[in-house]
């Protein structure tokens, strides 16, 4: 979008109530123009939030869910109802950090560290769509000491099938939203032209 924008030369809104980090830093340093909402639509009232410490939690349990929140998901499945969980980051792993070293793996191109995306089997920029190999050692100095850190929303799901393992969980990236999204524009575009 942003591409066409600037080939069109018109201004490109992205608008959400999670915006990701590198969009809200953007903002922030000026390449983006913030434009906030201090109000809800139709003023309705914001839902209840709990905030948990997750230093805490992890004493508590290995994984990256709350006792609180695995529970309240519990009761959910019991009742027969549905859970939805948002998180803003696709693949397995966020970036590849050498211990030995301090080595990330980059995009040549984009200079953002690239996600690991197990159902590949390779390292991806989610701006550029670059990719190569998941690395077995790190291409700096070779050292086997490598680890892949982050949360993305494969391994979410992946411990939730451990976690839940009778509950029947569903996993849909925004990029398959775009594909389906960007294939309507393409049918349409012809209208316009």
């Amino acid at each position: 979008a942003i591409i066409r924008g600037k080939y069109y030369d018109c201004p490109v809104m992205m608008g959400s109530a999670t915006p990701s980090l590198e969009a809200f830093a953007r903002a922030q340093k000026g390449v983006f123009k913030l434009l906030e909402l201090p109000k809800r639509i139709n003023g309705k009232s914001l839902p209840n939030v709990n905030i948990i410490d997750m230093n805490n939690e992890i004493k508590k349990s290995k994984g990256h869910f709350s006792l609180e929140l695995l529970e309240a998901i519990r009761k959910r499945l019991e009742n027969k109802e549905q859970v939805i969980l948002l998180l803003n980051r696709r693949g397995f792993a966020s970036f590849m950090l050498c211990r030995n070293c301090g080595f990330v793996l980059k995009c040549p191109n984009c200079d953002i560290s690239l996600t690991l995306h197990k159902d590949t089997g390779q390292m991806q920029c989610h701006y550029c769509g670059h990719k190569e190999p998941i690395p077995r050692k790190c291409p700096n100095c070779q050292s086997e000491k490598i680890r892949f850190l982050g949360t993305g929303t494969q391994k979410v799901q992946e411990e939730l099938e451990t976690l839940l393992p009778d509950a029947k969980i569903l996993r849909m990236d925004v990029k398959e939203v775009i594909r389906k999204f960007l294939i309507v524009l393409v049918i349409i575009k012809p209208i316009f032209s």
